[in-house]
């Protein structure tokens, strides 16, 4: 019995036929142990590159998951919280900041009202006016200061807010806007803002919001986290 268990058989000089214990069809090798004999293609003969991570959304980057270990502060509770809870998001510690910001809003605006001083800020939420989206554009598209209601929410405290399963607060690119007056009319040039500034969902007039607010987000642009 040769390695891999296998039997062998030396008929041919410099070729071992290797018949598998199961007695399935003979394969012919090349001598020596050791060897990846896998079909090329197939998941047992991968070549050992690096998978893909997963966006927010779930779907796959491209890109190299990073190495993920212990961050030995509270950025390590709130991975958790996303595993516990179900929200399928790969993370690592140089996802979260606590500092990012953009040119109107500050990380304190940005950052929610949960139980962590670390946050999720994805770059479309972000974004310099100049790249012809996020929120500073939307601001100015409305004309004016704006006061944010929330921003990121942190799982356990989405959760505790009753916010959706997988509200995209929880993903870092998604605000919701104060409608100050609470009239029709700020609402409906907030919404049309929104909407100039490229923001890939606006919620209707019957979310949970109503009058109080608008939420907007940039689900679908590309972008990533920061510290």
């Amino acid at each position: 019995m040769g390695c891999g268990g296998v039997f062998e058989s030396r008929s041919l000089a410099g070729i071992r036929l290797r018949r598998s214990l199961a007695g399935a069809a003979l394969l012919v090798s090349l001598t020596g142990c050791g060897r990846n004999d896998s079909i090329p293609g197939s998941a047992s003969g991968s070549s050992g590159n690096a998978t893909s991570s997963s966006t927010p959304d779930g779907t796959s980057s491209g890109k190299p998951s990073a190495k993920r270990g212990p961050c030995g502060d509270e950025r390590d509770e709130i991975i958790k919280a996303y595993k516990d809870l179900g929200i399928g998001m790969e993370l690592g510690c140089n996802d979260f900041t606590r500092a990012r910001h953009t040119e109107h809003f500050a990380f304190s605006d940005l950052a929610g009202k949960g139980n962590y001083r670390w946050a999720l800020l994805r770059d479309p939420l972000l974004a310099g006016k100049d790249r012809g989206y996020g929120l500073d554009l939307w601001r100015e598209n409305f004309g004016g200061a704006r006061q944010i209601n929330s921003a990121y929410r942190d799982p356990v405290h989405n959760k505790k807010q009753g916010g959706a399963k997988r509200s995209r607060h929880m993903f870092g690119d998604a605000a919701d806007v104060r409608n100050v007056t609470r009239s029709r009319e700020e609402w409906e040039r907030m919404w049309t803002a929104a909407q100039k500034a490229e923001a890939d969902y606006i919620e209707p007039l019957s979310g949970p919001c109503k009058l109080n607010c608008l939420h907007a987000d940039w689900r679908n642009h590309d972008g990533d986290y920061k510290q």
